[in-house]
């Protein structure tokens, strides 16, 4: 049959129809048409939906699910499409991606989804409930991410089942959303907050759980606590031949457990690639000598208590990319092949104690080098010109060594170098021109050296990306030939102690410069209204002879112009009132106007809501003005007013200062009873009274438990000791000297875990010192002054051992040096004696150790106590005098009459004056021998300053120095 040409057109129509279908057909999913989701799978992501939602609508922190992702699985669609659900070709769910899902708990579920190769529930928020058992039945799970979830309590056993695992993710964090129970003041009576806080590996412990995870390449347990005895977590990880990241950033182990150490052996696994094991201050260990092949890309141990020194083999980790190993104690010379870690990006090792020169750094040996830290070590010698051209560098700090020399110019530095800190060497003679042409530089810090000459500022006028520049504290004068100078756009300008004598006129046109340090100048007069109607957030006018106008014009711009300044200091400016314009300040958080000729009363216009710290000490102030009821200080943290001429009582609104954390009254005129609001102060951490006129001091510190420091010596303060003062748990400095109190011994202080310091000196206290039990103990003490008191009888002999205590506190405290109450604007003093003269400490070191019984104190005769020997020569010893060794008949040799009988097995003397060593130590160690006499001692000390390792050894006294000399 014939087609017609009508029939022909019909046919190829339904061709071509069938191609479109077929082709449609074809784009479809396979499980769209195939490979469903399996019913028993929906039903089980059904019920982990109901599960979700219904917890999440009775949880405080949720008041609206219509953001989870389980809120949008519908289920009339394939499961296989919802969001967050991943099937195989089966129609098995093998992926579960719930992060940052807002969930909160119920997730049992999860566990019939028997196919599950990937889990993720990182980013929730389970309210530190446990993390649930069921894993174990998960067997083909390949990654596991739990992190950051608010889990707690101990981490299933079940896990370690999973011998499928390749990555797991278990990191916490330290501060989670409570449920509402937590709320409740009676819960944290009963529990430990900081208990039920953790996530731990402890029974079992980590070496149980990932003992048979071999096919582990990733585990991250950043903040877990792995602190279970018996527990060698990096012995148990450096067994898995496929691991090649492992993360343990912030463990809490470092607080909660003794000090552990790591296997060298972890850093040899053939394929690890990244280890990580940052923020852990007590984690102790070394770096091993490193193969040729190691696979090593990222080591991170800052702040971590790693020590020794670093191997030249490093320079064999060919693919190292970031080496961060900043705030740990290494020491040593830094090995010269670190100049040749052709990958590396980079380098951090700041904060550390090593040594010698700096490696010859090349663009040939490092080429993609962008950052390179080295600041706060020892290095000496000169700075290589050639370190400014690495092709590819981008900061540079190499502050705060002691680098020397001049700084030769050099050729073309890098074109993308943005960041050079120099600051706190003694590089010397003139600043190379070089310097300021390095085309793309930002920051750029020369303070704190020995540069000297003039220098123009117009060297850095072609520097368009200059956004900071810090010169002060140099040799420099400088100055500028261009009264309109066209400069940088600055945001930060620090020019302290360069010689200026007038403000420079360039900063008129600073429009964006936002903090300005003068200080240290001959600059005087009023400061000009260009300057002080800028947009400055931080000035600093320090040791200048400047004021502001008297009455400045509060009808021009100046009330929105001044605004923006939130930190201004004017110490020592001869400033005799407290400025006007003070008033104009709403925003000012930080006022220092110490050390002026201010006199009269503290008006009450100069606090504002935004004041955080304040100094007006050492001023000639009477009074100060009843606070403001319209003026909230909730956020003043510290008040200094220490040497004025303040008498009375302190305002009564101080004690609505709910943020107070330190408050210095000292060396006044005050008097009365203290304020007894002081003793319930819940933030008070310093309270310094001392050198006033007090009568009484407060009967109750039942809510003090944030005090560290309490001073109140060189009052008129009778009666007993307060037995509140033992809730005081942080309580590190304890001085009541010079007072008329009258009390026993106060035992009682055993229960102040953290005192350093107690000064009982020139008081009344009477009676004998008998240890009331046998676990008495004072730990961390370390300075201690019970002269001129009434005490009687001998001194226990346990009393006196209790020095090896304070000796073994000062050898454990002197691998990192610190102060007692580190404070960013604030340091601890006491007053000791030595030598008959009393010496104050602004700054009391961990390892400083002190004892004073002088005066009518009766010290006994103890077979091994007394010290015998040479009376060693040279340094301190030169400057004490025959009377500083009463009671020590054993004792020969200068400055004492007897003489030494030589013998075979002598002692080698100490380093004469002026003789070192490459050891020498950061201090002039000062040792008194006196006080250990027979009966009644009057006028004798027994002193330890500084005090060293001290050995009774054959007759002879030991002296060995530890430290760095400052």
């Amino acid at each position: 049959m014939r087609l017609t040409c009508k029939h022909e057109i019909m046919l190829l129509f339904v061709f071509l129809l069938s191609i479109s279908l077929s082709s449609r057909a074809a784009k479809q999913p396979p499980h769209s048409s195939k490979h469903l989701c399996l019913d028993d799978q929906k039903t089980s992501l059904m019920q982990l939906q109901d599960d979700i939602l219904s917890h999440n609508s009775s949880s405080i922190s949720f008041d609206d699910n219509s953001s989870l992702k389980v809120a949008k699985w519908d289920e009339r669609t394939d499961c296989c499409l919802w969001d967050g659900v991943s099937c195989d070709s089966s129609g098995n769910v093998v992926g579960l991606n719930l992060s940052y899902s807002r969930i909160t708990g119920h997730i049992g579920a999860i566990f019939d989804l028997r196919h599950l190769q990937r889990l993720n529930l990182a980013r929730n928020n389970f309210q530190l409930s446990p993390i649930p058992s069921g894993f174990e039945r998960l067997t083909n799970l390949t990654h596991l991410n739990l992190s950051y979830s608010c889990f707690s309590d101990q981490i299933p056993a079940g896990i370690s089942r999973l011998t499928r695992l390749v990555s797991i993710d278990l990191s916490t964090i330290p501060f989670c959303e409570l449920p509402p129970t937590f709320n409740d003041p009676d819960f944290n009576h009963i529990f430990d907050f900081e208990e039920l806080h953790r996530l731990r590996l402890e029974r079992p412990n980590l070496e149980s759980v990932f003992r048979n995870l071999n096919n582990l390449t990733e585990v991250i347990l950043d903040n877990v606590d792995l602190s279970a005895q018996g527990s060698n977590w990096s012995q148990a990880l450096s067994v898995l031949p496929r691991l090649k990241f492992q993360g343990f950033a912030s463990l809490e182990s470092c607080f909660y457990s003794t000090l552990r150490q790591l296997s060298r052996e972890v850093f040899l696994l053939p394929r690890l690639q990244t280890i990580d094991l940052s923020k852990n201050p007590l984690l102790t260990g070394e770096l091993p000598e490193f193969p040729s092949h190691s696979s090593l890309q990222l080591v991170s141990l800052y702040q971590t208590n790693f020590q020794g020194k670093l191997p030249d083999s490093i320079g064999n980790l060919k693919f190292m990319t970031n080496l961060l190993l900043y705030t740990c104690n290494f020491s040593g010379l830094i090995p010269s092949s670190f100049a040749n870690l052709t990958s590396v990006t980079e380098i951090d090792i700041s904060y550390n104690k090593f040594s010698g020169s700096i490696p010859p750094f090349r663009d040939s040996g490092v080429p993609k080098l962008a950052d390179l830290r080295l600041s706060f070590n020892l290095l000496t010698g000169t700075i290589d010109p050639l370190i400014f051209t690495l092709p590819s560098l981008k900061v540079l700090y190499l502050n705060d060594n002691h680098l020397s020399g001049k700084l030769e110019d050099f050729p073309a530095a890098s074109s993308v170098l943005e960041q050079v800190y120099l600051n706190g060497n003694n590089l010397s003679e003139e600043i190379p021109r070089s310097i300021s042409e390095i085309p793309s530089i930002s920051f750029l810090s020369l303070g704190a050296n020995k540069f000297t000459g003039s220098l123009k500022l117009e060297a850095f006028q072609n520097l368009e990306n200059l956004t900071s520049l810090d010169l002060s504290f140099n040799s420099l004068t400088i100055g500028t030939d261009q009264p309109d100078l066209m400069f940088p756009k600055l945001q930060e300008l620090k020019l302290s102690k360069c010689n200026l004598t007038e403000f420079p006129t360039f900063l008129k046109k600073q429009d964006q410069l936002r903090i300005l340090n003068l200080s240290n100048n001959q600059i005087q007069g009023y400061v000009p209204k260009w300057l002080w109607t800028s947009s400055l957030n931080e000035l600093d006018l320090s040791q200048n002879a400047v004021d502001f106008p008297e009455e400045p014009n509060q009808g021009d711009s100046a009330n929105s112009i001044l605004s923006p300044l939130v930190k201004l200091a004017m110490r020592s400016c001869k400033v005799f009132r407290f400025p006007e314009f003070l008033k104009l300040l709403d925003g000012l958080w930080y006022l220092d106007l110490s050390g002026n000729n201010i006199e009269g009363q503290v008006p009450n216009w100069i606090w504002h809501s935004t004041l955080q710290y304040v100094n007006i000490s050492h001023n000639r102030l009477n009074s100060v003005e009843e606070f403001s009821p319209y003026v909230s200080l909730n956020l003043l943290a510290t008040l200094d007013i220490r040497g004025n001429l303040l008498q009375g009582s302190l305002p009564s609104g101080i004690c609505s200062l709910s943020s107070l954390s330190i408050l210095d009254a000292s060396h006044n005129q005050l008097s009365g009873s203290i304020p007894e609001c002081l003793g319930m102060m819940s933030n008070l951490t310093v309270l310094n009274l001392q050198g006033n006129n007090y009568q009484q001091i407060p009967p109750d510190f039942a809510l003090a438990s944030s005090l560290r420091s309490l001073n109140i010596n060189g009052n008129l303060l009778e009666g007993q000791l307060p037995r509140s003062l033992a809730n005081c748990k942080m309580l590190e400095v304890l001085d009541l000297g010079n007072n008329n109190i009258t009390d026993t011994f106060p035992f009682w202080l055993d229960k102040l875990p953290e005192l350093k310091v107690l000064v009982l000196r020139n008081n009344s206290f009477y009676g004998q010192i008998q240890l009331p039990r046998r676990n008495f103990s004072l730990k961390k003490l370390g300075i201690i002054d019970l002269s001129s008191n009434q005490f009687t009888g001998d001194l226990p002999p346990e009393f006196l051992e209790s020095l090896d205590e304070m000796q073994l506190n000062s050898k454990k405290q002197s691998a990192t040096l610190k102060t007692i109450g580190q404070y960013e604007y604030y340091q601890d003093s006491v007053t000791i004696m030595s030598k008959g003269n009393e010496i104050v400490l602004v700054r009391i070191l961990t390892i400083f150790v002190s004892l004073d019984l002088s005066n009518k104190f009766q010290i006994p005769v103890k077979s091994g106590t007394k010290i015998t020997g040479h009376v060693p020569q040279g340094n301190q010893f030169n400057t004490y005098t025959n009377g500083s060794y009463i009671g020590n008949i054993g004792l020969c040799g200068l400055p004492l009459s007897k003489r030494c009988v030589p013998v075979d097995d002598s002692v080698p003397e100490p380093p004469q004056q002026g003789e070192s060593s490459a050891k020498e130590s950061l201090f002039d160690w000062k040792f008194a021998l006196s006080g250990y006499g027979c009966g009644i001692v009057v006028g004798v000390a027994l002193g330890y300053t500084f005090l060293p390792d001290l050995r009774y050894n054959r007759g002879r006294v030991q002296l060995k120095r530890r430290g760095r000399r400052s």
